[in-house]
């Protein structure tokens, strides 16, 4: 059984923190993972940062932050996941993943409103405690059409994000999720989600102000 609790128990090296913010559904869960650098100094020391002290590490500029949106698949533990996590923090980023809600140990059913609504309740979270860190949006199948839509909602507020990665868009999205429902029939996947990734991607407003964008 996962233990979603326990960063490390999940084959992340670095020191994480996993916690849950109040969501309007219930609680959504997450994990934030230090660079290795830092993992290396506080393992060195022999302690743990709290919380408080976690929090204060996301304004560390020297250790920009990562802002993972992960696809329909499985949730933030899943192998392929960890493994980007893992070469994210030995390039010294700081990792902030979540499970919307339905996944992992996240309350509540997905619904497109709604998984928008838990990315922004998490990033909301991670820019109070951020200050001017800088920021980049990285979302990966399904999660490109979630983070574009946020990207696009932070832009027209005037705060667009710092960068915006979007890996397995349009091509690679369709078979991935075919693949998913041929393997796993139990988990379908809802008429909005297929609105959500294709319809936000391909929409013709334009996310001004923000830092560079990448295709993968």
């Amino acid at each position: 059984m996962t233990d979603y609790s326990d960063v490390s128990a999940n084959n992340v090296h670095a020191i994480g923190r996993a916690f849950c913010l109040d969501g309007d559904e219930g609680n959504i869960g997450v994990w934030h993972m230090l660079p290795k650098t830092m993992s290396y100094e506080y393992r060195e020391k022999g302690v743990h940062p709290s919380d408080d002290e976690m929090e204060k590490l996301l304004s560390l500029e020297k250790y920009p932050i990562i802002f993972y949106l992960h696809g329909n698949s499985f949730d933030r533990t899943t192998g392929h996941r960890v493994e980007l996590y893992n070469v994210l923090n030995k390039l010294d980023f700081q990792v902030v993943a979540f499970d919307y809600r339905g996944y992992g140990d996240s309350d509540g059913n997905p619904t497109e409103g709604g998984l928008v609504n838990d990315s922004r309740l998490v990033y909301d979270y991670v820019k109070r405690h951020s200050g001017n860190n800088t920021v980049v949006l990285w979302g990966h199948s399904m999660g490109t059409g979630v983070a574009t839509k946020l990207a696009m909602d932070l832009s027209l507020e005037g705060q667009a994000p710092d960068g915006l990665i979007l890996e397995s868009p349009f091509n690679n999205l369709r078979d991935a999720i075919m693949g998913h429902l041929l393997s796993i029939v139990s988990n379908f996947v809802p008429v909005f989600l297929w609105r959500l990734a294709f319809s936000e991607i391909t929409r013709k407003t334009p996310i001004s102000g923000s830092g560079p964008t990448v295709v993968k």
